[in-house]
């Protein structure tokens, strides 16, 4: 096992894992189980650039048994003089208490040397990223051990960095325009459909090597309040959003520039964003479109299912938008033009309850939809176990 990197997935990991495909391609990626990734890379990858990743690792080990993982953690406690914080964290079989027993046998080992441990208690078998940050386990002196059991091996790394949660929050929750009514597109979702396309966008436009490739332009045909166009800013992408409510522009240009005071040294360097009011159903953009990544009308939020004509009514609205938009923009960019969407499902708990017919019949629109090695379904959704409106994600090129 060649891997010197661990990545653990989201609480979708289907869409985790189709993520870090598209970001560092299917060869890297060793072997995907338990709730992580691992990777072979030559450099430490960016935890902040995924939005479907939860925590990286620096691989340590591969060892076969139990007791052979508990040699190994003793073997790569930090030297230090004072009390050393610990954190455990297990992705497979063990229980909670399991995985407590066992960082509490590396305490006394750990003793028995003259070394000193904190345990960070485990409420589950895996700490949460919080958790690691509040117990300062990143810093130097302290660590967190993940441990993974994949094909009948268990994989033990060092943590290295966790997602920056508070940064996320702040991206959604102190932007000064926000509208619960028409949904509210989490930026770690958006930044997951951007990486969708990103390394396409930006391979198709590399020139010869010495010059440097215009920023690919992102065309969000329903911004919103414009979380993609904020995403895609970030990562340095030019950007381009409509919608068809005035309101909603405005929305975007106040979040946008509040993105600017935020991250200036970020996106003064680009093009000024594109914004129109515009029926994504018969407009015509401008070009260059590079790519098409959007959240189109997901209905009405809903706290339980509605009857069963409501449903089939929301779904044939949802289909009917989706097919228009599809057809409108099709003769409006070129062959093999990327594209993610956002489209509703609807749940009855874990059970799919409805989507669009259209979703089924891509093909006939004159799109391809791509299918990734490491990602053993068709169906690409984020949602939380609660929520009756899902998000299904189209990954699609243009045929």
């Amino acid at each position: 096992m060649n891997a010197n990197y661990m990545l653990t997935l989201g609480r979708q990991p289907e869409l985790s894992l189709a993520e870090i495909e598209s970001v560092f391609g299917a060869d890297n990626l060793v072997v995907a189980q338990a709730g992580v990734c691992l990777l072979k890379l030559a450099e430490r990858p960016d935890i902040g650039r995924l939005g479907g990743s939860i925590k990286l690792g620096q691989v340590l080990a591969s060892v076969g048994s139990v007791d052979e993982l508990k040699t190994a953690l003793h073997q790569h406690l930090p030297a230090r003089d004072t009390k050393i914080n610990v954190g455990l964290s297990w992705h497979g079989r063990l229980s909670p208490g399991e995985v407590g027993a066992l960082g509490l046998q590396l305490k006394q080992a750990a003793k028995a040397t003259g070394r000193k441990l904190r345990l960070v208690p485990n409420r589950q078998s895996a700490l949460s990223a919080p958790q690691v940050v509040h117990n300062q386990l990143l810093e130097a002196g302290n660590v967190e051990f993940l441990a993974a059991e994949v094909d009948k091996k268990i994989v033990l790394a060092k943590t290295l960095a966790v997602q920056n949660v508070d940064d996320y929050s702040k991206r959604d929750f102190e932007r000064p325009a926000r509208d619960a009514r028409v949904g509210m597109l989490p930026p770690k979702l958006a930044q997951i459909m951007l990486n969708l396309v990103i390394g396409q966008v930006r391979s198709s436009k590399s020139q010869a090597p010495n010059a440097k490739p215009p920023s690919p332009r992102i065309l969000d045909p329903f911004c919103g309040t414009g979380v993609v166009l904020q995403e895609a800013l970030l990562v340095g992408l030019s950007v381009y959003g409509t919608d068809i409510e005035p309101r909603m522009i405005e929305a975007t240009k106040t979040n946008l520039n509040w993105l600017d005071g935020q991250y200036p040294s970020l996106i003064s360097r680009l093009p000024a964003p594109k914004l129109n009011v515009a029926d994504a159903r018969n407009y015509s953009w401008q070009p260059p479109i590079d790519a098409v990544v959007s959240e189109t009308y997901l209905g009405p939020p809903l706290s339980r299912l509605p009857n069963p004509s409501k449903l089939s009514q929301l779904v044939g609205e949802s289909g009917q938008l989706l097919d228009r938009f599809l057809t409108n923009i099709k003769p409006q960019i070129a062959a093999g033009t990327p594209l993610v969407l956002a489209v509703p499902a609807w749940f009855d708990g874990p059970k799919l309850a409805g989507r669009s017919s259209v979703v089924d019949q891509i093909g006939a629109l004159g799109y391809t939809r791509r299918r990734f090695e490491t990602v053993k379904t068709d169906q690409l959704i984020y949602r939380r176990p609660d929520q009756v409106v899902g998000r299904e994600l189209l990954v699609l090129r243009k045929s």
